[in-house]
């Protein structure tokens, strides 16, 4: 499976992927596949951030402690180096990985209801393959 580099940002912001590892209910094998999967990205996932940290050092303004400074919920980037700064964040978002596992196949009708909004499944197809029966 290729994921980019974006798409492992958005692992950043929810928290969806846990809750269906934490889910008692499933079968193990769809645990099992999730566990697996679940390693798999973050590993890359972890990569990435270092990665991505390397850029926000290089063009994201710090404070006295070293602290990136946020501004309205948005990092203050170095003056003159927004141009280069959102190019080079683009471009790291595009890369891809390769993942070497499919995605998962789930049943929709083992998983409770609660754990996943419908908001979440758009971004879950990504590494999911809901079932209906």
């Amino acid at each position: 499976m290729k994921i980019t580099n974006g798409m492992l940002e958005g692992l950043t912001r929810t928290d969806v992927l846990t809750r269906l590892l934490n889910c008692e209910t499933l079968p193990v094998k769809v645990s099992y596949q999730l566990a697996k999967l679940s390693k798999l990205l973050d590993e890359s996932l972890k990569f990435y951030l270092q990665e991505k940290n390397k850029i926000l050092d290089r063009y994201c303004k710090k404070d006295d402690n070293g602290k990136f400074i946020v501004v309205d919920n948005s990092l203050v980037v170095q003056e003159g180096k927004e141009e280069q700064f959102h190019s080079t964040m683009r471009e790291m978002f595009e890369i891809e990985n390769d993942i070497p596992m499919e995605r998962v196949k789930i049943n929709l009708d083992d998983i409770p209801k609660g754990i996943v909004s419908p908001a979440n499944f758009a971004f879950l197809e990504l590494f999911i393959e809901f079932i209906v029966e």
